[in-house]
């Protein structure tokens, strides 16, 4: 099983560092930070970062020194798993694309449903994380949810209303999609989340959130210092998160 997903499962909550760029000194910020898990891309504009990804081949090699970054400094602790977006857009990922990634030694892929051939959920030895956008109807996130993949990610909010503050209605459309979903669901900062409002996050059912440019900015220091203090947040949690947590494995 992909070690992100049994983080996952695991911890009452789990902090995932999205990178604005592939950039292994924004990588060795975020696990100095405290990040659990490091998430890159390629084939993709990144909305929230204004950066545009490149190929594989045009990002393997700031992509193998990441890897290389996250791996175990202990032979018997596991490695910080990194994950990919492998694309976005108009393409469709396809199923070998995904094995070249798991063969790289990426820990699991991240993709909207609708970037993604349905045949990529049949590779095994890597997690699959999948996400639903604004457009989608609750219907259609009902109907995802019966489908073969690990994580949920949370990836809902209209692009127009990026970075803005976290609002209590928001907080109601995680909870339903956590309750719908019934796995792990991670929580992008699409929102201006601030660390003091993981703990709603985490009563709402979430397991996990994921900081991208929005919050951390795009520099080493600024990533580090901001992956820091959600850091700090998370080790804050108390009872009634974990137990709002443990409804949903």
């Amino acid at each position: 099983m992909s070690w992100f997903v049994t983080l996952l499962k695991k911890q009452p909550f789990t902090l995932v560092a999205s990178l604005p760029a592939n950039d292994p000194e924004l990588a060795k910020a975020a696990l100095d930070g405290g990040a659990e898990v490091i998430k890159v891309h390629i084939n993709v504009h990144h909305r929230a970062s204004g950066t545009l990804f490149g190929s594989l081949d045009k990002e393997w090699d700031r992509l193998v020194a990441i890897l290389e970054l996250c791996k175990a400094k202990a032979p018997a602790a596991p490695d910080t798993p990194v994950g990919i977006v492998p694309g976005g857009g108009s393409s469709v990922v396809e199923a070998g694309l995904v094995e070249t990634l798991r063969d790289m030694g990426f820990d699991f892929i991240s993709a909207y449903a609708h970037h993604l051939s349905p045949t990529c959920l049949d590779v095994d030895g890597i997690g699959k994380m999948v996400a639903a956008d604004f457009t989608y109807t609750a219907q259609d996130v009902a109907t995802l949810a019966t489908m073969k993949f690990d994580v949920f990610e949370a990836s809902v909010m209209h692009p127009e209303t990026y970075g803005r503050r976290l609002s209590l209605r928001d907080i109601a459309t995680y909870r339903h999609l956590c309750d719908t979903m019934r796995r792990p669901v991670v929580v992008p900062t699409q929102r201006a989340i601030c660390p003091e409002e993981v703990r709603q996050l985490a009563a709402a059912g979430a397991r996990g959130i994921m900081v991208g440019a929005v919050v951390t900015g795009k520099t080493p220091e600024a990533m580090r210092e901001a992956v820091q203090r959600f850091r700090n947040a998370i080790a804050s949690l108390d009872g009634p998160q974990r137990l709002r947590n443990s409804d949903h494995k």
